[in-house]
C-alpha cells in the first residue's frame, strides 16, 4: 500500500511522528504539508511525490480537514493521474494508530470518531473515571 498523508503545516508530520512513537516503525508514509510557500509550491512538491508512485498499487490518502486545500489538491491530482485512491479526511491519532496496526480502514474511522469527546470537570458528564 502507498500511504500519503497531507495537511496544513506541521500536522501530518507531527501525527506520523506520534504514531511512530506509540506503534514503532510500522508506519510508512509520505508526508506533504501546505506551508507559507502556498498552493503552487505544494502542487509542485505533490507532483514529485506522485512521480514515485505506482499506478498498479492502491493509494490511501489521509488529510487533516475535509475540503482543505492540501487534501483537495492531492485527491484531484491522484484522480487525474489515474491512481486507484481511497481518501479519508479529518484524521486524528486514534484513527492513524488503528489503521496502521490493523489495516482496517472502516475500523480505523470508527476508532477516530470514538476518540472525540468533550471532557469536563464541571458536573457529571456521564463518563466513569475508569474510562480515562
Amino acid at each position: 500500500m502507498q500511504l500519503l498523508m497531507v495537511s496544513h503545516k506541521g500536522l501530518a508530520s507531527g501525527m506520523l511522528s506520534a504514531a511512530q512513537f506509540v506503534a514503532g516503525d510500522v508506519v510508512k508514509a509520505d508526508v506533504l504539508e501546505m506551508d507559507d510557500a502556498g498552493l503552487a509550491d505544494y502542487q509542485i512538491r505533490l507532483a514529485r511525490v506522485l512521480d514515485s508512485y505506482s499506478r498498479s498499487e492502491p493509494v490511501t490518502l489521509l488529510s487533516d480537514i475535509p475540503a482543505g486545500s492540501a487534501g483537495s489538491a492531492a485527491y484531484a491530482a491522484l484522480q487525474s493521474g489515474g491512481f486507484n485512491v481511497t481518501y479519508v479526511s479529518g484524521i486524528n491519532l486514534a484513527f492513524l494508530l488503528e489503521f496502521v496496526l490493523t489495516g482496517d480502514l472502516e475500523q480505523a474511522v470508527q476508532a477516530g470518531k470514538q476518540a472525540l469527546a468533550i471532557v469536563s470537570d464541571t458536573g457529571n458528564d456521564g463518563a466513569d473515571d475508569e474510562d480515562f
